[in-house]
């Protein structure tokens, strides 16, 4: 196993020193860039670099299990994850490409799809995420109740992290976070590391880069992020703690339909010195 996680680690980084540069120059001749915080223009969808780390290291992995015949290698979880990635990246990029950012929150969607009759890109996102977690929830469930619980953890989490990702590298805060949680959850399952060093490690390259705002993880980003932290937590945690996740998880989205998470992080000391780690500020407006 320590073969199969240290290909797991290596590949992101090697990857990461080939495509970083050259796709992010790519981004900004196809004109996939948007203002920031700060008024910055800068690429955005820069979880297109998370997903390819994130996908090559594991199917590396996979292969060098599938080469040196360790049977304990969980293919349908593979399968699930790869399906799943690949879809919450495809969806965030839909919503990265797309000019309709006037609705903010769910409140804000529906308001548009009741007053106008149309969907907009946020909804489609919102919708395809839930039907992409009830499916892959499925096999991973025993029962009704099992697959709606995992169900709510698998598209609320995919759904969280776009919440936060509205400044500089705080999303990967928060996937680390819940990183912590599950390993600590799951240190007696080495097979379970297998879905998380490459996460890790695909963050912590593009923490630097985003922190200097250089780029933007964009919806692709937070998509998948959340997506890998939504699984995590259904392979890891209890039923008891996904229960109290699941719960978490609705509070925090009804009150983001209410207060401003960037407002209240700024409001706490301890919140806003962790939240401006890692970040470099620029004048505004600093092409």
């Amino acid at each position: 196993m320590g073969v199969i996680l240290f290909a797991a680690a290596i590949t992101p980084i090697l990857l990461h020193a080939l495509v970083f540069r050259r796709g992010r120059e790519l981004l900004i001749r196809k004109g996939v860039v948007r203002s920031n915080y700060a008024g910055r223009v800068i690429p955005t969808a820069g979880g297109v670099f998370f997903s390819l780390y994130y996908i090559t290291a594991v199917g590396v992995a996979a292969s060098v299990a599938y080469q040196g015949h360790f049977a304990e290698l969980p293919l349908m979880q593979a399968t699930l994850l790869f399906s799943g990635m690949l879809t919450a990246s495809l969806l965030g990029w839909l919503d990265d490409r797309s000019a309709d950012k006037e609705a903010k929150g769910f409140r804000g969607h529906l308001a548009v799809l009741w007053q106008e009759g149309r969907m907009t890109s946020g909804l489609w996102k919102a919708w395809g995420g839930g039907a992409v977690s009830m499916l892959v929830a499925l096999p991973l469930s025993g029962n009704l109740s099992e697959w709606l619980i995992h169900t709510g953890i698998l598209s609320l989490s995919m759904n969280l992290l776009n919440l936060f990702d509205l400044r500089p590298g705080r999303a990967m805060k928060v996937f680390w976070i819940f990183l912590i949680l599950s390993a600590t959850s799951a240190w007696h399952v080495a097979t379970v590391y297998l879905w998380m060093v490459p996460g890790l490690m695909a963050t912590l390259l593009l923490f630097r880069p985003e922190g200097r705002q250089q780029i933007m993880l964009g919806d692709t980003g937070a998509n998948s992020l959340g997506f890998l932290t939504g699984f995590l937590l259904v392979l890891t945690q209890s039923l008891t703690a996904k229960i109290c996740l699941l719960i978490l998880l609705v509070i925090l989205h009804g009150l983001a339909e209410f207060i401003s998470f960037s407002r209240v992080i700024q409001s706490v000391g301890w919140l806003r010195r962790i939240d401006q780690w890692g970040r470099q500020s620029f004048p505004q407006n600093d092409g």
